[in-house]
This record gives structure tokens, C-alpha cells and sequence, in this order.
């Protein structure tokens, strides 16, 4: 019995030990995705066009004869 819990403590402290590694690592992970996107947010002062695409298609039959159209909606009036 003893031989058992001595494999318990020792599957225990090696469980600790690698829970330990996943959190230090995550909380690294997290750290980078934070200055990645704090970096990326601060950079992004340039407000970008809207647009809006309307799509439409149509087809006689399956298969058979179809066609699509597309138009661009630019906010600021550029094409």
C-alpha cells in the first residue's frame, strides 16, 4: 500500500507542477495577444471607407441560363 501512495504523491506533485506550466504559459499567451491588439488598436487611428455590396443572381432552371449583379455602395462617394 505504501508503494501506492507513494505513486499518488508522486502523480500529484507532477500533476501541480505541469498545471503550474499550462498557467504560466497562458498567462504569457495572454500577455502577447494583449500588446498585439493594445499595438494594433493604437495604430489604427486611419478610420477606414464604408462600403456596401448588394449581390444578385438569377438562373431559368437548374442548370440552365443565369446572371449575377453587383453593386458597390461607397460611403464617401468614391468608386
Amino acid at each position: 500500500m505504501a508503494s501506492l501512495n507513494s505513486y499518488m504523491m508522486e502523480f500529484e506533485a507532477k500533476l501541480n507542477q505541469l498545471t503550474e506550466t499550462v498557467e504560466k504559459n497562458r498567462l504569457e499567451a495572454l500577455a502577447k495577444i494583449s500588446q498585439i491588439t493594445d499595438a494594433g488598436m493604437m495604430n489604427s487611428t486611419k478610420q477606414e471607407p464604408s462600403c456596401t455590396i448588394v449581390f444578385c443572381g438569377k438562373s431559368m432552371g437548374n442548370p440552365g441560363p443565369s446572371g449575377a449583379g453587383v453593386l458597390l455602395l461607397v460611403e464617401d462617394g468614391s468608386v
